[in-house]
């Protein structure tokens, strides 16, 4: 190659690596906005009833365990969103 054809060679390079498309523009949901609503509310903590027999006490304390475990387990979920969305983001 002369000298003049690799200058040209070189200067057409230059003119392509600038038609090359940019950086690509990612569009970020919101974390908010990927958490489910349903997450955000957790079970009622039941009332206290009578405690007139063991059976009472029972079936309350049984109600309060599940109140609890759908709020634990709703935390754990949006837990699990946030640490997806920080291994993402860094």
């Amino acid at each position: 190659m002369r000298n003049g054809e690799a200058l040209s060679f070189a200067f057409l390079a230059s003119l392509l690596g600038g038609c090359a498309a940019g950086p690509a523009t990612v569009v970020r949901t919101p974390l908010a906005e990927r958490i489910p609503a349903s997450l955000t509310t957790c079970a009622a903590r039941p009332e206290p009833g009578a405690a007139d027999r063991q059976s009472d006490v029972a079936a309350f304390v049984v109600e309060l365990d599940a109140a609890g475990e759908d709020c634990r387990g709703k935390v754990d979920a949006i837990r699990k969103i946030v640490a997806e969305d920080t291994g993402r983001t860094g």
